[in-house]
């Protein structure tokens, strides 16, 4: 078989860092105006814990982290870029 003739790989949405990635979400939906201030605290809490807890490689629990944090921003508006 003959190498197949690869120049480049593209990754679409993906996680190469979530432990680190999550910490950019809240302020993104913050900038972008799907969340005031209040909710900012409120996500930023969560993404910490969600970071610490796959710093832990506690992953389910990270997960479940960060999902209650996505849920602070509206339906639709969730699939931010990444910073």
């Amino acid at each position: 078989m003959s190498p197949l003739p690869l120049h480049a790989v593209a990754i679409g949405d993906g996680l190469t860092d979530p432990a680190t990635q999550v910490l950019t979400k809240p302020q993104q939906a913050f900038a972008f105006g799907l969340v005031d201030e209040k909710q900012l605290a409120q996500a930023q809490a969560l993404a910490q814990e969600a970071h610490d807890l796959a710093l832990a490689q506690r992953y389910a629990d990270a997960a479940d982290k960060r999902s209650a944090m996505e849920d602070l921003v509206p339906l639709g508006a969730r699939n931010l870029p990444e910073a």
